[in-house]
């Protein structure tokens, strides 16, 4: 395994501060299942939460104040708030150009250590919405340092390489990534791969885990949630530009990944 680049990183990754919020939630309240294509960190400012990560509470963390939260996305979360509660909550988005999230290459834990993350969660914070070069500039200076933070705690996963665009499906990945909106032909990406179709499906399994159907379909739900959250479009604009067939299919799709509506999921918070 090589070591993990900071600089490789800085140089190749996507990082985005999605959202960041504060919220406060009153004792008693339980919330509903909720999957989010991105990675979120949750940082308890005072009270006592019970958060189940993956349908059927397969794990169970007792959270109280100065505690933070890794779930990684797409991981399904639920909270039990046992006393009342004061929250930070960041959404984060940290790719790789093919669409490759880090968890593919790192085991995070789902319990951080502090470090230093609250300092720079309440940093990022206050430049919420700040438009000025300098504050663009130290946003992806404190995304930087979340990152590295982060992965000082975490462990390289065997048999994943930490090159960030797996060398023989790299043109294809390349492809998803930039045309995820267009009809892609399963047979046309692994002819940029110089593979058979079956050749291109058994190595696509092997490095990412799933077929590249399933990756094809995942980067283009990433990309509607982020309109379905963000934006006043309508579904069948968010399907248009997101390389769905029309609103139906969407939510379809949605629903199957997120176990909700795209309406309910843009109704609830995070």
């Amino acid at each position: 395994m090589n070591t993990f680049n900071l600089t490789r990183v800085a140089q190749e990754i996507q990082l985005e501060c999605v959202e960041i919020f504060k919220g406060s939630t009153a004792s008693g309240q339980e919330s509903n299942w909720l999957a989010r294509p991105y990675s979120l960190l949750s940082f308890i400012r005072c009270g006592t939460v019970e958060t189940c990560l993956g349908m059927g509470a397969s794990t169970k963390i007792l959270r109280k104040k100065g505690s933070i939260l890794y779930c990684p996305p797409n991981v399904p979360r639920r909270n039990r708030i046992l006393e009342p509660m004061e929250f930070t909550a960041i959404l984060l988005a940290f790719e790789i150009p093919s669409g490759v999230g880090l968890e593919f290459f790192w085991e995070i834990p789902f319990v951080l250590e502090d470090n230093g993350l609250s300092e720079l969660a309440e940093r990022l914070y206050e430049l919420r919405g700040r438009t000025e070069v300098n504050c663009v500039l130290e946003r992806r200076e404190i995304l930087l340092h979340l990152l590295r933070l982060i992965l000082g705690q975490s462990i390289p996963r065997k048999g994943n390489s930490t090159v960030f665009l797996p060398g023989r499906l790299a043109p294809a990945l390349s492809v998803i990534a930039s045309s995820y909106r267009e009809k892609l032909e399963i047979r046309n990406l692994a002819a940029m791969c110089g593979l058979s179709v079956q050749q291109f499906q058994i190595l696509f399994r092997k490095q990412l885990r799933m077929t590249p159907s399933a990756f094809l379909r995942a980067k283009r739900l990433r990309e509607a949630e982020r309109l379905i959250v963000l934006s006043d479009m309508t579904l069948g604009e968010i399907a248009d530009k997101t390389g769905f067939y029309d609103a139906f299919e969407l939510s379809r799709r949605f629903k199957a990944a997120y176990g909700v509506s795209p309406s309910h999921y843009k109704r609830n918070v995070p």
